[in-house]
């Protein structure tokens, strides 16, 4: 992640735009079940979001500083190191897959 997207995706403007614009829109008719999977996490601003939708939430994060960053402020999810084109979850399964903010790498 660049610098410029780093800063735009750390701030809480971003976090707030993603909670009142983008979320209830893309997830107002969407029945996610219990084991969601969210590719490209980053900071996590639609980890804090998907949190509330299942049981299960496993993040898949490429950069392995954000990745413990998730861990940290979110311990209840599975966070992986990993790449979106080649997940590291052989013999996994969910009832859901997001990738909101994964825009190139």
């Amino acid at each position: 992640m660049n610098s410029g997207h780093a800063k735009l995706c750390s701030s809480p403007e971003w976090a707030e735009f993603l909670a009142t614009d983008v979320l209830p829109t893309a997830l107002a008719d969407c029945d996610a079940g219990e084991d969601i999977l969210e590719i490209g996490p980053g900071y996590g601003a639609t980890t804090a979001r998907l949190i509330d939708l299942a049981a299960n939430l496993t993040a898949v994060e490429i950069d392995p500083a954000l990745a413990a960053r998730l861990r940290e402020r979110f311990p209840g999810v599975n966070v992986v190191d990993g790449r979106g084109e080649a997940l590291p979850l052989p013999g996994s399964s969910f009832s859901a897959v997001f990738c909101f903010t994964m825009l190139h790498h």
